[in-house]
Order: C-alpha cells, then sequence, then structure tokens
C-alpha cells in the first residue's frame, strides 16, 4: 500500500536528551506538518514517552520504534496493510542486528534465534517476543488497558504490553515481512554487550510469563548436554560405551540442528544467506555468557543510555 504523508504523523517525544534531538527536530518540523517534537516533561523513561506519544497522538494506529534504528521506505506501507487484513489490535514486526568483528556477528547470529523464536511462538497463538524497537498497537486498546499503569520498571515496555494486551485476549499478530523490517546497530563494546543483557535478563524477570520458561529450556538444555557430555567421557569399554555416546550425540544433534536451521531459515526469509557454521559457532558460545548473565541479573543494576535500570 502506497503511504501518503499526509495520512500519517511522526512524533518524536525527547527524554531529556542531551545531543541537540529536540532543536534538530523542531528545525525539521517546520518544512514538514506532520512531524512534532515533544519534550518529555514529567517522568522519565521509554514508557513514559511512549504514553505520553499515545496521549497526545491523532491516528488510531501507533507505530513505536526506537531512535536507533534504520528502517526501508516500504515499512509503514506494509504495516498498515497487514493491520487492515487481519484486525490485530497488536503487530509484532521484525527486527534485525547489525555490527562489525566477532561480537557483531555473534550479536547478529543471536537475534536471528531470537527473531525466529518470535516467529513461530507468534504463529502458533502464544507469542512471548516482542520488540520496542518495532511494534505497532491500535491506540484505542492501548488507552483502554491503562497502558504502563502500575509498571514501576525502567525496561519491558515491550514485553510488558505485550502480556498485557495478549492476557485480556486482544488478537496479537506478526508481521512476517522483509519489508518492515528495522535494524539495529550491535553494541560495539564487550562492557555494551554484557550491559544490555543483563537489561533484557531483568526486564524477563520481572514481566515473567511463557517468556522465561523458554528462556529457561534454552538455557538448561546446552549445560546438561555439556554435564552429559563430561560423564561420558568416564565410561570406559564394556560400560556401555556406544549406548552412551549414541544418546550424548542424539542429544547434542536434537539442540543443535533444529536451532541451525530456524536462523537459516530465518535468515532466508529476510533474503540473507544462510551461514550455518557461524550460526553454529555462535550457538556454542550462547550459554558460556547467558548463565552467567541470568544469575547477574539477580543482583545487579546495570546502566543502559547513562541510566540505571530499575526492575
Amino acid at each position: 500500500m502506497p503511504v501518503v504523508l499526509e495520512r500519517f504523523e511522526v512524533l518524536v517525544i525527547d527524554d531529556h536528551s542531551s545531543d541537540g534531538t529536540l532543536a534538530l527536530v523542531r528545525s525539521m518540523a517546520r518544512q514538514w506538518t506532520g512531524l512534532r517534537a515533544v519534550e518529555l516533561a514529567h517522568g522519565e523513561g521509554k514508557k513514559a514517552a511512549i504514553a505520553l506519544g499515545v496521549e497526545l497522538a491523532r491516528a488510531p494506529l501507533v507505530l513505536v520504534s526506537d531512535a536507533d534504528v534504520r528502517s526501508g521506505p516500504d515499512r509503514l506501507g506494509a504495516l498498515v496493510s497487514f493491520q487492515q487484513a487481519t484486525a490485530a489490535d497488536m503487530v509484532l514486526m521484525p527486527v534485525r542486528t547489525e555490527g562489525p568483528g566477532p561480537l557483531g556477528a555473534l550479536q547478529a547470529e543471536e537475534q536471528f534465534a531470537l527473531l525466529g523464536a518470535a516467529v513461530g511462538t507468534a504463529s502458533n497463538g502464544i507469542p512471548v517476543l516482542a520488540y520496542g524497537a518495532n511494534m505497532a498497537f491500535v491506540r484505542e486498546r492501548f488507552l483502554m488497558l491503562g497502558g504502563y499503569a502500575g509498571q514501576r520498571a525502567t525496561s519491558g515496555d515491550d514485553a510488558f504490553l505485550l502480556k498485557r494486551m495478549f492476557g485480556a485476549g486482544m488478537q496479537v499478530s506478526f508481521l512476517w515481512n522483509a519489508a518492515a523490517t528495522v535494524v539495529a546497530t550491535a553494541e560495539p563494546t564487550v562492557r555494551g554487550f554484557f550491559s544490555q543483557r543483563l537489561r533484557w535478563a531483568g526486564k524477563m524477570r520481572v514481566v515473567g510469563g511463557a517468556g522465561v520458561v523458554l528462556g529457561l529450556a534454552v538455557l538448561v538444555m546446552p549445560v546438561a548436554l555439556f554435564a552429559a557430555t563430561i560423564l561420558a567421557c568416564t565410561v570406559g569399554p564394556g560400560q556401555g560405551l556406544f549406548r552412551t555416546w549414541s544418546f550424548v550425540l542424539a542429544g547434542w544433534w536434537l539442540w543443535v540442528r533444529p536451532t541451525v536451521q530456524l536462523i537459516g531459515r530465518t535468515k532466508r526469509e529476510l533474503g540473507i544467506a544462510p551461514a550455518p557454521t557461524r550460526s553454529f559457532l555462535a550457538l556454542l558460545l550462547f550459554p558460556c555468557y547467558a548463565w552467567p548473565v541470568a544469575l547477574l541479573s539477580l543482583v545487579v543494576r546495570p546502566m543502559w543510555k547513562g541510566r540505571p535500570v530499575r526492575v
């Protein structure tokens, strides 16, 4: 669907930025009447910014995005066509991560796996993952549910809203379309990488639900397989060696193969060539940092974008 400029508006909610965003947007708004810059005067954080944006919005459908992502020109048209065809109350959309070097590649593979899980669970009627950088909802439904009322955590605007809408019996659908994708830049430093994942872990702990169950399953499986492999190394000839290793190798195959396939299929749907070896290596690295992050998130409150994360 072609997007008519006069039929949509852009609200930039400035949450106490220090990089000149407000002045820049106001300057642009002189040439574009559909662009509005709004300063967040009361409170801080993304939930407060979204709530203010929804309150001020004039359109019935709200598309939420982050300041640090990029999208193509057909994103809005793909969303409008999909929402009109499905009458969805909430539309989840894909996010890709890109970045240089091994750290960037690791984050890209991790994101492809998460995206595959997000699409799969939503397609089966049990959505557990949403992306705050790329989601939309019917404004009336957001206001009807009270938005983020009663939720004080700094992070988790996407997961909390998904849980609230889905729990209220509203229709949540995933727009699986490359045109609707946004691209985020990978964290360039190891410190930023771990801070981001500590924030994610804390968010899932606060929101709870099926996402936590899925996350625990993903954490437990590789650790159990590593433990089984170590135990198998102690089994000598004549003590069921062949049977033991058959079970261990079968377990690894049942965990690695479908996950690598999931990442590959996700990439193909987005027009990206699969890289099974890179996906496999990322899969082996995942439990090495995921477990420490999960445990640290119980006691550590990381800084994110210059602010402490409150859970």
